[in-house]
């Protein structure tokens, strides 16, 4: 390396050192050693002791923090997000107005993202393919109906291998209606998982004891009779029934998305359609075959009869 190359690499390496940037992501971005760096450096600091001071004229100063009427309120902030780890910008906004902040909202959005984004990061997951017969999904998904308004609630119940589906509108969500569903969902796929997957829905679970769930006891009683077992998702991890989750994603995409429905009725009408028609001769995400076909193939080893004897409902 000739002297004029590694006086220029010495000024690089001082420029972005004074800008707050690591000795890493210098030596990464000139592509040398760390060590080189740290040399230059050290060179360039005793030239500057011995009266080269060309480079304080060409560099500019590392930038100052201004204090802004925003720093007085982000320990408010951290408080209030304590005690209400999903307010929105918005409420977070008009709560700091109300006690004073005249900042606009925008600052707010993007600090809040900021704060959030460090705190939950994202985490990398492995996608679990069961056997056939043994695993189902359930949940379900509120929408307003495009059109006339109204409020929907849509039952979804996939079988994991061949994401066969099953979807329904109500205008409840009662426990009653989810045993409904859940048998009609049976009877539609041809037989019973061994195991049925949802998260903490109520009717279903109680409440939580000691980080378990607690089981309803009618509910108990129904999936004994059925002869499946339960597996209730981790609080806040959505993606423990991913399967069941990406339906929904295809109904907002391509079955609500650019329609419009007069009633309830008539969503209902087209819903079955659309089931026939369109979600069950979805590719397979694996086979690439249709889930029509996939759901004939997992259907003999969902077909067990309820009798005989029952396995216990377990969280």
């Amino acid at each position: 390396m000739d002297e004029e190359v590694r006086r220029r690499l010495a000024y690089e390496a001082q420029r972005r050192k004074q800008r707050g940037q690591l000795l890493r992501a210098i030596s990464r971005a000139l592509g040398i050693h760390r060590t080189t760096v740290r040399k230059l450096l050290a060179e360039l600091t005793e030239r500057r002791e011995q009266g080269d001071s060309t480079l304080d004229r060409e560099v500019p100063p590392p930038p100052v923090h201004r204090p802004s009427k925003f720093d007085a309120f982000v320990e408010r902030i951290e408080s209030l997000l304590v005690m209400y780890p999903d307010l929105t910008a918005v409420r977070l906004h008009e709560t700091l107005e109300a006690e004073g902040f005249t900042g606009r909202y925008t600052i707010v959005r993007e600090y809040l993202r900021h704060l959030r984004k460090e705190r939950n990061p994202k985490q990398a997951f492995q996608l679990v393919e069961t056997p056939a017969g043994y695993q189902g999904q359930f949940d379900w998904s509120p929408y307003i109906l495009p059109g006339c308004g109204e409020k929907v609630q849509l039952w979804g119940c996939s079988l994991s291998l061949s994401r066969a589906r099953a979807f329904e509108a109500w205008d409840n969500s009662r426990q009653t209606t989810i045993l409904g569903c859940l048998k009609r969902s049976f009877e539609r796929f041809g037989g019973v998982p061994l195991e049925c997957v949802t998260d903490t829905m109520a009717g279903v679970v109680d409440r939580w004891e000691c980080g378990r769930p607690i089981l309803n006891v009618r509910f108990v009683d129904f999936a004994a009779y059925y002869r499946f077992s339960m597996n209730i998702a981790p609080r806040g991890m959505a993606r423990y029934k991913g399967k069941q989750e990406r339906p929904f994603r295809f109904v907002e995409e391509n079955l609500l998305n650019g329609r419009k429905f007069e009633s309830i009725e008539q969503f209902k009408e087209v819903l079955a359609w659309w089931i026939e028609a369109k979600a069950m001769q979805r590719p397979h995400p694996l086979t690439k075959h249709p889930l029509a076909d996939m759901l004939a193939e997992e259907r003999p080893s969902c077909s067990r009869s309820r009798c005989g004897p029952t396995t216990s409902a377990r969280s």
